[in-house]
């Protein structure tokens, strides 16, 4: 079938038919929704396997052996309890308490964007202690109901100010003046679990600077385009910190985890500048040839 992938407030769960009329949103389950995905790994991996000549050279590589390591940690996660996994710095934490400012509609993107957050923390090879804050009520209900409490994180009732100390605290923020450039592995990142469409906009900021805590936001209009205080879905701050924190390298964490509809816009830009002075250069060369 001739489909891709849309992004939509889970950016995974809906595939798009181009048609001579226009296109159709078909609407995934979940079976479908992992058939898909793991299909799409399997040709990755196949991909990956045609960058070596021989198959020796590829059960030889370092990619290879990567890949084993990770295989076999994902068969081991199930059998581990969450206090026997080695998790790494720094912890973070997603602030739920924002159910109440949502639809249901937006209350359940919300909890798709938690499932798709956990599948990042067992790929993970340097998983972070990962905290629930705010779990109460109809929202316990629902996250009973995707298996949360046999995950492998801490779930907590109590808010994170109060579960944490509130100098460990830094709250990432899309509206921060504060430009995250490092992490620290002796604090908390804290992530807003809320799908507000821009409608909500510099609530975070506020609740984090009403408590007094520091502020950080990913530096995503100085690294991939010109459009400042972008905000990304949970999951999506989750990748990029998980990544980064593994790889320390976070202009990659942040083009590889970033939708592409929100990146390469200053790139494109620079790109076309490049080409209309390489043709004002070629044509000067071309008068003073002539001349």
């Amino acid at each position: 079938m001739d489909a891709s992938v849309t992004s939509t407030d889970t950016d995974t769960d809906a595939v798009v038919n181009a048609t001579p009329t226009g296109t159709t949103r078909v609407k995934l389950t979940d079976e479908e929704y992992w058939k898909m995905k793991r299909a799409k790994n399997r040709e990755k991996e196949k991909q990956n396997k045609l960058k070596f000549e021989t198959k020796e050279e590829y059960l030889d590589s370092e990619e290879w052996r990567k890949n084993q390591e990770r295989q076999k940690r994902r068969r081991k996660w199930k059998d581990l309890a969450k206090e026997e996994i080695e998790f790494h710095k720094p912890e973070i934490v997603i602030d739920l308490s924002y159910s109440d400012v949502m639809v249901a509609r937006e209350q359940g993107s919300a909890i798709t964007q938690l499932v798709h957050m956990y599948g990042t923390l067992k790929a993970a090879d340097r998983p972070l202690k990962t905290h629930f804050c705010s779990v109460t009520g109809d929202l316990k209900e629902r996250l009973n109901k995707v298996d949360v409490p046999d995950w492998k994180v801490w779930t907590h009732e109590e808010s994170f100010d109060k579960a944490f100390d509130p100098e460990s605290l830094i709250y990432l923020s899309p509206d921060s003046p504060n430009i995250l450039t490092e992490l620290e592995e002796d604090k908390v990142y804290v992530i807003g679990g809320l799908v507000d469409h821009n409608k909500l906009k510099g609530l975070s900021y506020k609740k984090a600077t009403d408590l007094g805590l520091r502020t950080a936001r990913l530096p995503l209009s100085e690294l991939l385009h010109d459009k400042p205080n972008t905000s990304l879905n949970q999951n999506h701050v989750y990748n990029i910190i998980t990544d980064f924190a593994e790889t320390g390298n976070l202009e990659e964490a942040l083009k590889k985890h970033t939708p592409s509809r929100k990146i390469f816009r200053k790139q494109a830009v620079k790109g076309a500048a490049k080409e209309n002075e390489k043709a004002e250069t070629q044509e000067k060369e071309e008068e003073n040839g002539q001349q």
